[in-house]
């Protein structure tokens, strides 16, 4: 890990940047998205996103998470979050 950490708070600003995208076409902040295994405590503790499942297709096995409405609001709640 590079430290101090060169890209911290980036994939914060990506998920807010997601839900606003799906509140602006009508989607009302819900977004889905499959995760790199490195990547799957920050999805479910800092986002609030709920883990679906593996997908074995073309995904590469990867876990399948998705925001919900509550959650995507419960996100944007956070300090520091728009």
């Amino acid at each position: 890990m590079q430290q101090p950490p060169r890209y911290r708070g980036v994939g914060t600003a990506f998920v807010a940047m997601a839900i606003q995208l799906s509140v602006d076409m009508g989607y009302k902040g819900r977004a889905g998205l499959h995760s790199l295994p490195a990547a799957e405590t920050f999805y479910k503790t800092a986002c609030g996103m709920t883990a679906v499942q593996r997908d074995p297709g073309p995904h590469q096995n990867l876990m399948y998470y998705e925001l919900t409405e509550k959650q995507a609001d419960m996100f944007r709640q956070k300090p520091g979050k728009s």
